[in-house]
């Protein structure tokens, strides 16, 4: 055979592929499948590691909760270290067998009569003291507040003022700061600028409106070890032994209104009521000239915190006078509010009756009550001006100091069982009443 008729025999066995037609709307469907698909598989491993991601986080790296912070109470007795400096006078001399005559016959008192001082001695004492305000003030820090609303020229108001602030504790998460709660009224960004100049964002940990107190909390993650080195946590002293009348003190934070200024003066009076619901705060009053406006803290000569200052409670014709509250009557309160708690809100205002007068008018034992804070839980269940409390869920109390105490003790939303006093016609008529606390 040719060729030609072998090429003709073999063509039926020769194959044309032809290709597939493309099917565009397949092709789209597809497309858009596999992309779905994607986005639904990036959603769930999302999720997937949103809220895993911490429980692993916490499984392999624990973190420490935050330390409880508490600042115990004192009492007036003396304390150990100035028992040793009394005995060491004692022992030199120079202290007088009649103990009434003790603190007027020490060797500070016998070198100044017998001494010529001159200007240097007076610079070299004010230096003295300058240096343990310098070192005091470490303590303390500005609170600057951004609010709410802006000037006329659209720039945000931000209140410069220069609130202090105390670094009062470490709870080994956070820097816990007290400040004055009205400093912080409409707050929208609170900055907290510390003695080195590092300023750091605060957030507020609890606070008492009433007692015009705040604590502010900064994660100690984000301060640096520079800052850390730089300021002091304070020292809370025992204003009940120290803030008494005559003794030093300095002035520290905003005495006059301006921030970061000193004043020195002496302790006038310790004991002038503060008029404040469910407390039983004393104001110590001070010959320091002050602002109206004044905040910070007194300090007595060692450097301790004794008096946190508070011109509100100032009559009005010496409210330039430089007031504080001892420290001592707020650590209970400054201990809650550094654990986030509140303080419970009663309602009620009272005296500690002097035992004399409770035995020529035969008062029984008890918080007196002399008023009634309006829609007040005590209010609500029928407490009057002149009762007295004599007993609050199976405590008995002894007078209205104690029942401000068992109030710090108790939570908002707890219910006491009161055992009460009313006089009515020359006796007094018992009577049992549950309360609900509230907050403030």
């Amino acid at each position: 055979r040719t060729p030609n008729e072998q090429e003709n025999q073999l063509d039926f066995l020769r194959e044309h592929i032809n290709q597939r037609p493309i099917n565009k709307k397949r092709l789209i469907r597809r497309t858009l499948i596999t992309d779905a698909l994607a986005v639904v598989f990036g959603l769930v491993a999302c999720f997937a590691f949103i809220v895993f991601l911490p429980f692993i986080n916490n499984r392999l790296y624990p973190e420490e909760p935050p330390q409880v912070v508490s600042f115990p109470e004192e009492n007036n007795e003396m304390q150990p270290e100035e028992m040793v400096a009394l005995d060491t006078e004692i022992e030199a001399g120079a202290v007088a067998d009649d103990p009434s005559e003790s603190m007027q016959n020490t060797v500070f008192d016998q070198l100044m009569n017998a001494y010529d001082y001159s200007a240097e001695d007076y610079e070299r004492l004010y230096g003295s003291l300058a240096r343990l305000a310098q070192e005091a003030a470490k303590s303390l820090v500005t609170i600057t507040v951004q609010g709410e609303g802006t000037d006329f020229g659209g720039i945000p108001l931000i209140n410069t003022a220069g609130a202090t602030g105390l670094v009062i504790a470490d709870n080994g998460v956070e820097t816990l700061i007290l400040t004055p709660a009205s400093a912080l009224a409409r707050a929208q960004e609170i900055t907290v600028t510390f003695c080195d100049g590092a300023y750091h964002t605060a957030r507020i940990k609890s606070q008492d409106i009433s007692c015009d107190l705040c604590v502010l909390s900064v994660d100690n993650a984000e301060i640096s070890d520079e800052t850390k080195e730089a300021f002091v946590i304070a020292e809370l002293g025992n204003s009940a032994y120290s803030a008494k009348p005559g003794a030093q003190v300095i002035a520290l934070g905003s005495p006059t209104g301006v921030a970061d200024s000193v004043c020195y003066g002496n302790i006038t009076a310790d004991n002038a009521a503060i008029d404040l619901a469910d407390t039983a705060f004393k104001r110590i009053t001070t010959d320091i000239y002050a602002s109206p406006q004044a905040s910070g803290v007194l300090i007595d000569l060692r450097g301790r915190v004794i008096g946190w200052i508070d011109m509100r409670f100032n009559p009005q014709d010496v409210r330039n006078q430089l007031s504080a509250v001892g420290i001592s009557e707020l650590k209970p309160l400054i201990s809650r509010l550094s654990n986030g708690g509140e303080r419970a809100h009663f309602g009620v205002h009272g005296v500690n009756v002097p035992p004399e007068v409770k035995a020529t008018q035969e008062i029984p034992d008890g918080a007196y009550i002399t008023g009634i804070e309006m829609d007040s839980p005590a209010m609500n269940v029928g407490i009057q001006s002149g009762d007295i409390i004599a007993q609050a869920s199976d405590v008995a109390i002894a007078d209205y100091t104690a029942l401000c105490s068992l109030l710090l003790n108790h939570d908002p939303e707890d219910v006491l069982h009161l055992h009460v006093l009313r006089a009515s016609g020359g006796t007094y008529r018992e009577m049992e009443l549950d309360v609900t606390l509230r907050k403030p």
